[in-house]
């Protein structure tokens, strides 16, 4: 006899009136896994297993023994055991009577007929698999063709336990954070369109352009694996030239491929003109020895990094060979802006200074190739 490691402790509660008791016992499992014997107060349940599908319970109460032989066939897979044997079931003898389920599409049994053509026991389940009604007799396998434990409240997956109470299995799951965050989730919340009968499933596991990767720290774009966590360069290159204290920026403009764009201002600080230039002259062979350019890297699974280098693109052909007032307000349409009652010449974007200039088309670009996904 062997402790499966998946599986918890077993120590069952259940209200048997108005009154809640505790009920005691254990569980014994077998080399593979599989439960195959429960105590519970006087109550002892025994299991026969063929690969992982019961074909034989015995139950005995104290008072008498019942057993129960199953017939399994092909489940939802095609297979004897493809899908962990939901929907294969065939058959129940169940004191000398065979009894025959029924399911619906995803596998759950909402009745069984007996070998006399009458309605032995009929399931009705809420979201989880909670039984919301129930009629008849108590059969063994119910939601998800899986074995029911009516003193405990859940169903007995291959290597844990499931409450349709709770919506979540009583144990973690066995590849632990391999299979998502939540350690107690079930197919990442998203039973509708997967299942995972082994509890084996890796969530985090991916194919980008037919390469294998964890989606746990890498991401894939356009057939492209990025690190979640270390940044990509980008063909966008910030340049600037030093002021003579070597400490101060007398210069810096952006560059991509053979295209650049710079922004220049023209007397004071607070009512002159800017030109954008583009090309900047400052992109040219002989200022190449007083200036220093780097790539400008961003996070390749935050952001798309075509997008980004496009939008910079777009921006430097919209912006081109335009002239740009600024000064302490901004001028609306039909407003005039006075600064100390000085009529102000008129202005778009308060663009400062080649900087800021730099870090506005930065930003637009960012925010332009926010990936979504």
């Amino acid at each position: 006899m062997f402790v499966n490691p998946f599986h918890e402790p077993t120590r069952a509660r259940n209200r048997v009136s108005d009154i809640g008791e505790w009920w005691w016992g254990w569980r014994g499992y077998d080399n593979s896994g599989r439960l195959c014997v429960e105590y519970l107060c006087d109550r002892t349940r025994k299991w026969l297993y063929d690969g992982w599908n019961i074909v034989r319970s015995v139950h005995d109460d104290g008072c008498a023994t019942e057993t129960s032989d199953y017939v399994w066939g092909a489940d939802l897979s095609g297979t004897m055991d493809g899908a962990g044997g939901v929907g294969g079931l065939l058959a129940v003898r169940r004191g000398g009577v065979w009894h025959f389920p029924l399911y619906e599409a995803n596998g759950n049994i909402t009745a069984y007929i007996s070998e006399a053509g009458a309605v032995s026991a009929t399931y009705a389940y809420g979201s989880f698999g909670e039984t919301v009604a129930h009629t008849g007799q108590d059969f063994l396998h119910r939601f998800g063709t899986k074995p029911y434990n009516g003193e405990l409240g859940t169903y007995t997956y291959i290597y844990r336990e499931y409450s349709p109470t709770l919506g979540r299995w009583l144990s973690e799951d066995p590849i632990l954070e391999q299979g998502g965050f939540n350690l107690y989730s079930y197919c990442g919340n998203e039973p509708v369109g997967n299942f995972d009968f082994l509890g084996m499933v890796n969530l985090f596991q991916g194919c980008c352009n037919g390469n294998r990767y964890n989606k746990l720290s890498k991401c894939c774009r356009d057939g492209v694996t990025y690190d979640r966590f270390q940044k990509v360069e980008t063909n966008v290159r910030i340049c600037s030239m030093r002021g003579l204290d070597c400490n101060s920026v007398f210069h810096r403009w952006i560059e991509i491929g053979s295209k650049s764009i710079d922004f220049n201002t023209d007397g004071n600080v607070l009512f002159s003109a800017g030109q954008v230039n583009c090309p900047t002259k400052y992109a040219e062979t002989q200022y190449t020895e007083i200036k220093e350019c780097y790539n400008y890297k961003l996070f390749g699974c935050i952001y798309d990094v075509k997008k980004f280098e496009n939008s910079v693109l777009r921006q430097m052909d919209n912006l081109n060979d335009k002239t740009f007032y600024y000064g302490i307000a901004l001028r609306y349409p039909g407003v005039t802006c006075k600064y100390f009652g000085i009529p102000t010449i008129n202005y778009v974007v308060p663009y400062r200074n080649c900087i800021t200039f730099v870090n506005d088309i930065i930003e637009q670009a960012l925010r332009e190739s926010l990936s979504r996904r």
